[in-house]
C-alpha cells in the first residue's frame, strides 16, 4: 500500500518521504521503494535534540557547542528538511473532541509540527470553500492519531478528494466497492490483482454481487428454499421436497419460540419496574455525592493549581533571562565583556535558584513534549487526591455506585 501511495504522489508531481522507527528500517524502505527515506532518531538528532546527564531532552539553537561532539551547532542540515512540494503526512484522528473541534476518523494534512511536538494541519478533502485549520496538542497526537497513506472502506466514507486509490480484495462488498470508487473530484482508480483481465472482470462482478447484510430469517429462509430448488433438475424431487419441508417446519418452529421469547419479555418488564424505581434513587443519591466530590476537588484544586503555576512562570522567567543574558555575552564587545559576563553569571544563579524552588515544591520541571496546563495537573494531582477533604467525600461518593451496582446485580440474577 506505501508503494501505491508513493506512486500516486509522483504521478501528481510530488515528492515522498518514508519515516522508519530505526535506520535499517529505513535502509530497507529506500532499497524497496526507492524514495528517501530517514529514521526518527536521525531526524531528531539533526534538529538539534540531545538527552543530556540529567536525563531530559534538550534542544540546540545555532551557534550552540553540541556537547557530543564539541563542535559549533550550525542548524538543521538540508537533508533534513523538507523540500517544497514534498510529501506531507496525512493522519487519521481517532476520539472525538469537541473543545479542538476534532471527530473520529477525520483525515487531515500536517502543515507545521511545534517544537513541543503539537501539530498545525488542515482538513482533507473536505470540500468547504475555507480551509479548517486545527492545532493538535502533543498529547493528543501521540495518543488518538495515526498516519492515513490507506483507510478502510468504512473510514472514509463521507470523505472528498481529488484522486482515489481502491485496492480489491475478497473481503470487499458492493457497498465497499461503491465508497471507494466515489471518493475522488478527479479520478478514481480500482487495483485488482489478477491473472489476467477476465479474472479480473470476474473478481469485480463477484464484490459488486456480494452483499454482506444480514436480511433476517424469513430472507434466509426464503433463499435457502430458491437454492434447493435450483436442484429439482439434477436431483431425486422427493428429497429435494423433504429438504424443503424440514426448512420451512424449523422456520415455523422458530416464531413460535420467538412469540414465547416476546411473551416473556412483557412479564419481565413487569417485574422490573419496583426495581427500576430503587435503582433510579439510588443513581440520584449517587449523583449528588458526585456533585459534591466535584465541588471538593475543585475547591482544593484551586489554590495547588495557582501556586504550581506561579512557581512555573518564575523559572520559566528566570529561565528565559539567563538565554538572553548567554546571548548578549556571544555579541558583546570587548569593553561590554566584563559587564555581559557578570550579568551573566547573575542569571544563571537567578534561574538556578528558581529551578530549585521550583523542583523541591513540586517535582522535576515540564518535559520536553508537556505544556504548562499539562504539567501543573501532573504534579498537583497527587496533594489533591491525598487531600482529607477529597478523602472523605470520596469515601462518601464509593456508598451511592456500589449501591447501583448491588441493584443491577440484583435484577440480573432475578431475571436470567
Amino acid at each position: 500500500m506505501l508503494a501505491t501511495a508513493i506512486t500516486a504522489s509522483s504521478e501528481r508531481g510530488k515528492l515522498s518521504r518514508v519515516v522508519t522507527p530505526t535506520k535499517k528500517a529505513a535502509d530497507v524502505a529506500q532499497h524497496e521503494l526507492g524514495t528517501p527515506t530517514a529514521s526518527v532518531a536521525a531526524l531528531v538528532h539533526a534538529h538539534g535534540w540531545r538527552w543530556n546527564r540529567d536525563g531530559v531532552w534538550t534542544r540546540l539553537t545555532p551557534g550552540d557547542t553540541d556537547p557530543e561532539t564539541g563542535r559549533t551547532y550550525t542548524g538543521v542540515p538540508k537533508a533534513s528538511q523538507l523540500a517544497p512540494g514534498e510529501w506531507v503526512d496525512l493522519i487519521q484522528t481517532r476520539k472525538n473532541d469537541t473543545s479542538l473541534g476534532l471527530a473520529n476518523r477525520q483525515l487531515w494534512i500536517v502543515q507545521h509540527v511545534t517544537d513541543h511536538g503539537a501539530l498545525w494541519a488542515v482538513e482533507a478533502g473536505s470540500g468547504r470553500k475555507r480551509e479548517h485549520t486545527v492545532s493538535l496538542p502533543a498529547a493528543y497526537v501521540t495518543e488518538h492519531t495515526h498516519l492515513a497513506y490507506a483507510s478502510t472502506a468504512y473510514g472514509v466514507q463521507g470523505v472528498t478528494a481529488p484522486g482515489s486509490h481502491t485496492i480489491l480484495s475478497d473481503a470487499m462488498s458492493g457497498a465497499a466497492v461503491y465508497v471507494g470508487m466515489t471518493r475522488g473530484k478527479q479520478e478514481d482508480q480500482l487495483h485488482i490483482i489478477a491473472e489476467n483481465t477476465a479474472d479480473a472482470r470476474q473478481q469485480f462482478i463477484d464484490a459488486v454481487e456480494r452483499d454482506r447484510a444480514d436480511r433476517g430469517r424469513t430472507h434466509a429462509t426464503q433463499q435457502a428454499a430458491e437454492a434447493v430448488w435450483g436442484l429439482v433438475d439434477d436431483g431425486p424431487v422427493k428429497i429435494v421436497n423433504t429438504e424443503i419441508a424440514a426448512l420451512t417446519a424449523q422456520a415455523e418452529h422458530a416464531e413460535r419460540r420467538a412469540a414465547l421469547w416476546e411473551q416473556a419479555a412483557d412479564t419481565l418488564a413487569e417485574l422490573r419496574e419496583p426495581q427500576r424505581y430503587e435503582r433510579d434513587h439510588a443513581a440520584g443519591a449517587s449523583d449528588a455525592a458526585t456533585q459534591q466530590l466535584e465541588r471538593v476537588r475543585g475547591e482544593v484544586a484551586a489554590p495547588l493549581t495557582e501556586q504550581a503555576s506561579a512557581a512555573l512562570a518564575e523559572w520559566q522567567a528566570a529561565d528565559t533571562a539567563q538565554r538572553a543574558a548567554r546571548d548578549r555575552l556571544r555579541t558583546v564587545g570587548r569593553f561590554g565583556k566584563r559587564r555581559a559576563t557578570k550579568a551573566h553569571r547573575t542569571a544563571q544563579t537567578l534561574a538556578h535558584d528558581a529551578e530549585q524552588r521550583l523542583t523541591s515544591a513540586w517535582g522535576e520541571p515540564p518535559r520536553w513534549n508537556e505544556d504548562n496546563a499539562a504539567w501543573v495537573e501532573r504534579v498537583t494531582r497527587p496533594r489533591i487526591d491525598a487531600d482529607p477533604r477529597v478523602t472523605e467525600a470520596t469515601v462518601q461518593q464509593e456508598p451511592g455506585s456500589r449501591a447501583i451496582a448491588g441493584r443491577i446485580d440484583s435484577s440480573v440474577v432475578t431475571y436470567i
